[in-house]
């Protein structure tokens, strides 16, 4: 699930999960009600990685789909899904950063 621990490249999917168990751990030790919003904008991060991988897994039924979808639908449904899942992770990432060095 983690092929980047191995050497291998993630994929959208081990980060997705990735994202969800630094959720969880959170709220294992307890910091996660001190910055609940950024583990919420986090945690839309990880959605839009979860709706990125499913792009990606449209690829396997694009030959029956052909007809009725554009050529790039698929590419560029991973690259702006994906986009956006870096962008709420990294805006949450700052967040919870603040918060929790902001909130003694």
């Amino acid at each position: 699930m983690f092929e980047s621990l191995v050497g291998g490249t993630p994929t959208l999917l081990s980060l997705a999960m990735a994202v969800f168990l630094i959720i969880v751990f959170a709220k294992y030790v307890d910091i996660k009600k001190k910055a609940e919003k950024g583990f919420s904008i986090l945690a839309g991060g990880g959605l839009f990685f979860l709706v990125a991988a499913t792009f990606k897994y449209l690829e396997v039924w694009q030959e029956g789909l052909a007809t009725s979808l554009p050529a790039n639908t698929v590419l560029y449904g991973q690259y702006l899904f994906g986009l956006l899942g870096w962008l709420f992770v990294l805006i949450g990432a700052c967040w919870i950063t603040y918060e929790l060095v902001a909130k003694k």
